[in-house]
């Protein structure tokens, strides 16, 4: 883990011990900064430096013109209030604005850091469990050593604030850290639920109506988010049923309910008392002033803002007045916090402490349009994603609720944004909501998710079962095929490898050519179109199913695959490239295979030549070699005998060379009349390659066999003399692997990069310049000279062996730790 991230989490970790400590100087001193202020202010430089001068994240921009403008308001809100404030009335505005501007700042940087460090779902939600058990050995020590601050400084009611300072700030905090619980019912031992017993006693001491609330609707949400998540499954029901047990339990230690009847009690005992009539500097004839008490006269309308704003209507109604009737300034940049002229505050008439209408009154219009607009956009995006993307894992609905509870309790009790120990925590939910919607979701750390354009015959389908074979054992591994091609794969899987296939079928492109050269309009349109609708099928299938990976690994085998996982993988997933082919300085290849590995985290090149190449042209993809591998090597098989047999082995396409092939043949034959070829493989260039024998007349000589299984075909090598190459181009050439440790000797053209690097020093024999004679005079000379034949094959052997599963393995495995 980066040692930056570390301190971030390090940092989080600390913040209920930094708040407790805050609590008790505030409690015992009168020191005008508190150890919070000062933690959380300097914390709060840093990261709109970052924002602003460190960060590469894809919010930097939207989160820097934010901050830009929240600064201005500021500068703005601050300049016509410097003419009449003393070095008192300085220091309560920069205190009150540090309170309400921390959220904003704070979301605004944190996005960033979150997204530059690579924060998961899972580890956010760690933080929040661990900060969870924290408060409650904080409030629970306090109560059973009998040192606990009561929740109510000012009332009779009993509550239990253990060491913290306000009993609201403190019951928003644990709601939100309740949802944490979640870590207990998910455990597989039902014992475990008891576990949430001391954290839920802890939340029902507080006895706020705040947090005896929000613990039982957290609760219920959970509850539901349970059952939904675990339908089908034997506890489904147990586990939610004995949390709702144990919550109406431990509900009973609270005072919540007495401290809510007293709360009734007071309205209704308030309506017998005049309206204190709002006290203003202002012209007392103004109409709005009169307005304002002519509507907190009606009984009506009285006690409903006594119940909205839970006896707080008076403190709104001396700030709404002073506000409507201000200037322009003041309705536009607020009212402020201090006294001036036309206003004098008293504490009890300053705060509302109803975030919503604070921020508002003492911000104006423009600084609570500001201040709210990332949460409104944050909200209308949430539900817009909910209602469009069907796909969304259901864990964003309930954090969705939680962040809407929170703002609910922000709307009737306040301490909420306007405190700093308490917004961070939703910063927090607001980043998984994020995380969620951008597919940030916990994903599985041992699993590896393959993908493969078919499981048809080829070397990189047999590349992508060789790779299995090697990880099987260490992780779990999905595959997902874009086609079809055939109803079991070519090569060898685990029963316990998950395949998926996208597309039960596949491009007619052979059938396409055919009806464009025969100028088949009919066909054309046929083939045409289906090709159109499979490669649209191709890139949406492939992108909806990369965006719903749950592995930890990703590990892509064409360019294709690799340009969409670097635009759909999630932020925390590990995406590794593999490439398989020789570039042949083909100035369009090379650009596609850059451009797609551009957002890959490593490319898997499997030549040290490849890899030197293009290392030097990914700067953010790390390129790292690690070859193909045989997957078992029998011991050496001395030629007793030759059979003036040759086997090649591939696709019948131009770049294999087949027709050079057929060409060397033609030449052998005038020496060796008995020689014998066998081609195994298929391919669009099989009739060009029959017509071609036919008229060198070599019938005899030369077979295309076809495809065939490819451990019958490695059983079948023993029967041959030779293997031939004649590829114009090979990144590895596992084939000549495979063929040496057959005990064949190899021969190939050394513009085929793979066999160049394979056949190097004296492994086997290339042949320059594509010298048809030269190779067939190698293939004379070798079916003529039995020992010659047996030392090649020694010394091909002898090569392969570094080729190993287990050495290979050894190398994968040290990459994904």
């Amino acid at each position: 883990m980066n040692k930056y991230k570390k301190l971030i989490i390090i940092y989080i970790l600390l913040l209920p011990y930094i708040d407790l400590i805050t609590s008790l100087i505030s409690r015992f001193t009168n020191l005008p900064l508190s150890l919070g202020m000062i933690v959380k202010g300097i914390t709060l430089l840093f990261v709109v430096i970052y924002t602003f001068f460190y960060t590469k994240s894809k919010y930097k921009k939207i989160s820097s013109i934010y901050l830009i403008i929240l600064f201005v308001f500021m500068a703005i809100y601050m300049l016509p209030r410097l003419h009449y404030l003393n070095f008192g009335n300085l220091y309560t505005e920069i205190s009150y604005m540090f309170r309400y501007m921390h959220f904003p700042i704070m979301l605004a940087g944190v996005i960033n850091l979150f997204e530059d460090f690579d924060f998961s779902v899972s580890e956010i939600k760690k933080i929040l469990f661990y900060n969870c058990i924290s408060y409650t050995i904080l409030l629970l020590v306090p109560y059973l050593t009998g040192t606990s601050f009561s929740s109510y400084n000012y009332s009779s009611v009993p509550g239990e604030n253990g060491w913290f300072y306000a009993a609201n700030e403190t019951g928003t905090i644990m709601i939100i850290l309740l949802t944490s619980i979640y870590y207990f019912m998910n455990r597989s031992n039902v014992a475990r639920i008891f576990y949430t017993i001391p954290i839920l006693i802890g939340v029902a001491l507080i006895s706020t109506k705040v947090s005896y609330f929000g613990m039982i609707l957290v609760i219920l949400l959970l509850c539901i988010l349970f059952v939904y998540e675990n339908k089908g499954k034997r506890k489904t029901l147990i586990i939610p049923i004995l949390l709702i047990f144990i919550t109406f339990v431990v509900c009973n230690l609270s005072y919540a309910i007495d401290n809510f009847k007293g709360t009734i009690n007071n309205i209704n005992e308030s309506e017998k008392i005049e309206v204190e009539k709002p006290e203003s500097g202002m012209d007392k004839e103004n109409v709005y002033y009169n307005d304002i008490y002519d509507l907190v006269k009606n009984k009506t309308v009285g006690k409903t803002l006594k119940i909205l704003l839970n006896r707080r209507d008076q403190f709104f109604i001396n700030n709404l007045n002073i506000f409507i009737n201000g200037n322009l300034n003041d309705r536009l940049f607020g009212i402020g916090w201090t006294n001036r002229e036309d206003i004098n505050y008293t504490f009890e008439k300053k705060l509302i402490e109803i975030d919503y209408l604070d921020i508002f009154i003492h911000y104006g219009i423009i600084g609570f349009l500001i201040y709210f607009s990332p949460l409104v956009i944050l909200i209308f995006r949430t539900l817009y994603f909910i209602i469009k993307d069907k796909t969304y894992d259901k864990k964003l609905i309930f954090y969705f609720f939680v962040l809407l509870l929170i703002l609910g309790i922000s709307s009737f009790s306040g301490h909420v944004l306007a405190a700093p120990a308490v917004s961070i925590y939703v910063v927090l939910i607001i980043m998984i909501i994020i995380m969620y919607m951008t597919k940030r979701t916990d994903l599985k750390e041992n699993k590896i998710t393959i993908l493969a354009l078919h499981l048809g015959t080829g070397g990189i389908e047999k590349y992508i079962s060789s790779l299995c074979k090697m990880l099987n054992n260490k992780y779990e591994i999905e595959i997902i095929s874009t086609y079809k091609l055939i109803d079991k794969p070519s090569f060898n899987f685990d029963e316990k490898i998950q395949i998926t296939y996208l597309i039960n079928d596949f491009p007619r492109k052979n059938e396409l050519k055919s009806a464009i050269k025969n100028k088949q309009i009919f066909n054309i349109l046929k083939y045409g179109l289906h090709s159109l609708k499979i490669l649209l099928q191709k890139y949406f299938y492939n992108s909806f199913a990369i965006s719903n990976i749950d592995s930890k690994y990703i590990i892509t085998t064409r360019y294709f695959h690799s340009s969409l996982v670097g635009l759909n993988k999630k932020t925390d997933q590990i995406s590794i490239a593999t490439e398989h082919n020789y570039h042949n300085n083909d100035k369009k290849y090379i650009k596609r295979v850059v451009k797609s590995c551009q957002n890959m985290d490593y490319l898997i090149l499997v030549s040290e030549e490849l890899q030197s190449f293009y290392s030097k042209l990914l700067k953010n993809t790390e390129c790292t070699y690690i070859p193909n591998v045989i997957e078992n090597i029998p011991k050496f098989n001395e030629h007793k005998k030759i059979n003036q047999k040759i086997i090649s082995i591939g696709r019948l396409v131009p770049e294999k060379g087949f027709l050079d092939l057929v060409d060397i043949i033609s030449i052998v034959k005038e020496k060796i009349n008995d020689i014998k070829l066998d081609i195994y493989g298929d391919g669009n260039e099989k009739e060009i390659i029959e017509k071609k024998i036919k008229t060198l007349k070599l019938e005899n000589n030369i077979t295309l066999c076809g495809f065939c299984e490819y451990d019958t075909l490695l059983n079948k090598m023993s029967d041959y003399d030779i293997y031939a190459m004649t590829s114009y181009t090979e990144s590895f050439g596992l084939v000549l692997i495979e063929a040496m440790s057959r005990s064949l000797p190899c021969i190939a053209f050394d513009d085929a990069n793979g066999a160049k690097n394979l056949l190097a020093e004296n492994n086997g024999i290339l042949i320059s310049n594509r010298d048809k004679i030269a190779y067939a005079n190698k293939i004379i000379s070798l079916l003529k000279n039995i020992d010659n034949l047996n030392k090649q094959s020694l010394n091909g052997y002898n090569s392969c062996k570094k080729y190993e599963i287990s050495t290979v393995q050894k190398q994968w495995l040290k990459l994904l730790k």
